[in-house]
């Protein structure tokens, strides 16, 4: 399971199947939190990597993280996490790039798709206010983008996951 969520990108997976743990509350969910929270940080560590405590510029990558967190990838951009790391914007997106295996901008769409993956399974909002909840212009825009990522409508992905 850890090979499963070891890369960076996937680690998103992982945060939003907790998410929906959180969510429905069924039944064992909480083992099912720690273990995810175990997958979590074992993937974490190991892309540090050895030696990954000696460099320590990695470390002002966290505060950008949460933020993009916080805004769920949506009206934020690479200039502003970039300013708040303190580096410019070229700098900032090669030391996220090494760290995280992707582009700034990809983790940025990933995390709007995902946030929108939350709210459809958390909330009982129409396609429609998700979308614009996430980022997106319209419906139309967040089931292209949600297709590509998960292969699958919204409003699809909504009823399997709610059974």
């Amino acid at each position: 399971m850890v090979g499963l969520f070891y890369r960076a990108g996937d680690l998103l997976g992982l945060s939003a199947l907790m998410v929906s743990e959180c969510g429905r509350r069924l039944p064992g969910y909480q083992p099912a939190l720690q273990g995810s929270l175990r997958i979590l940080l074992a993937s974490v560590w190991r892309a540090l990597g050895p030696g990954g405590g000696e460099d320590p510029s990695w470390l002002r990558l966290v505060p950008a993280l949460q933020r993009m967190y916080e805004a769920g990838g949506a009206g934020i951009g690479l200039a502003e996490v970039a300013a708040g790391a303190g580096w410019s914007a070229a700098h900032f997106s090669r030391v996220f790039r090494r760290a995280l295996g992707q582009s700034v901008q990809q983790f940025l769409r990933r995390l709007r798709v995902h946030r929108a993956a939350t709210l459809l399974l958390t909330t009982g909002d129409r396609v429609e206010a998700v979308a614009a909840s996430a980022g997106y212009s319209d419906g139309r825009a967040l089931r292209r983008a949600f297709s590509a990522c998960y292969g699958t409508t919204p409003a699809a992905y909504r009823r399997v996951a709610r059974g």
